[in-house]
């Protein structure tokens, strides 16, 4: 049974710098934070306001995303994670979050070597079919993904587009600001084009 010092604790590490880790999980708040609760029977849903709480785990890479809500229930809840479905857990789980089929991308990543010839947008491509591999991993376990017709495979695609983009932002800085202006401004628009209209004529097709 968790005690009131256990509760505390785990509050202080949510709104510390280095966050409150569960499993494979990572969730951090920002401060000030406006939360909007509330109760419907057994669940408490939690809606943030203004500023949201981030979110990282770590499968073959580390991902980020924000979140717009959490639904606490009796047994286990789900967060609501922008651009991203639903995730449900179990509160006394010992395992990792469950994901969806994966996907084989490696005629994408031939493509990548045929389009550009450049070691930088190269690894930029590279890097964007990464996160969208595992947005797709991710979001095929949601009947909205696999059940999906032409207009809302379009919002799909635009919510990989920006889940790629937010964690391609959240990697560490290379050289100037002039530098990461242009790879985020420049570059990474057209080479994320190239990389999730190929992902989605495959996941799709």
């Amino acid at each position: 049974m968790i005690n009131l010092r256990e509760i505390r604790d785990i509050v202080y590490q949510i709104f510390s710098k280095s966050g409150y880790s569960v499993n494979n999980i990572n969730i951090q708040f920002p401060q000030p934070l406006s939360i909007m609760a509330t109760q419907n029977g057994d669940e408490v849903s939690l809606d943030f306001q203004d500023k949201s709480p981030k979110i990282t785990w770590t499968r073959f890479i580390s991902l980020s995303a924000y979140v717009n809500g959490l639904a606490l229930g009796k047994d286990g809840g789900t967060i609501k994670i922008k651009y991203l479905p639903d995730i449900d857990f179990d509160y006394d789980s010992t395992n990792e979050l469950s994901f969806g089929q994966m996907f084989d991308f490696s005629d994408i990543e031939a493509d990548i070597s045929s389009q550009y010839s450049d070691e930088a947008r190269q690894k930029l491509a590279q890097r964007c079919l990464q996160y969208g591999a595992e947005w797709a991993t991710i979001a095929s376990q949601s009947s909205c993904f696999t059940q999906a017709n032409k207009a809302e495979q379009e919002v799909l695609k635009s919510q990989c587009k920006n889940f790629i983009r937010d964690n391609v932002a959240n990697e560490e800085r290379y050289g100037s600001a002039i530098l990461t202006f242009i790879l985020l401004y420049v570059l990474l628009p057209v080479v994320l084009k190239f990389i999730v209209e190929r992902l989605f004529k495959k996941l799709f097709n």
